[in-house]
């Protein structure tokens, strides 16, 4: 199915992945202390915000086979696949 619609004919290829930056406020520092968490581990250099990263897989009908927002906004979203 992907490979119709890929300019490259990639027959294995399941469909594509994505990564967005979900932002946030900056977390208080009493809310980290209960996660056990560090502010720089939500904030992202690149874009100069604090935020999660979100990555889904989708195949090639646009359909979200897989998501997850499980990594803070310091980490660059290909790292966290």
């Amino acid at each position: 199915m992907f490979s119709r619609k890929s300019a490259v004919s990639f027959s294995e290829c399941a469909g594509a992945i994505d990564v967005i930056l979900i932002w946030l406020h900056k977390s208080t520092l009493s809310d980290l202390q209960r996660s056990g968490k560090r502010q720089k581990k939500f904030y992202c250099g690149r874009k100069h915000k604090f935020g999660l990263n979100c990555q889904d897989v989708l195949d090639a009908k646009r359909k979200i086979l897989d998501i997850s927002i499980v990594y803070g906004g310091a980490f660059f979203g290909l790292n966290c696949i």
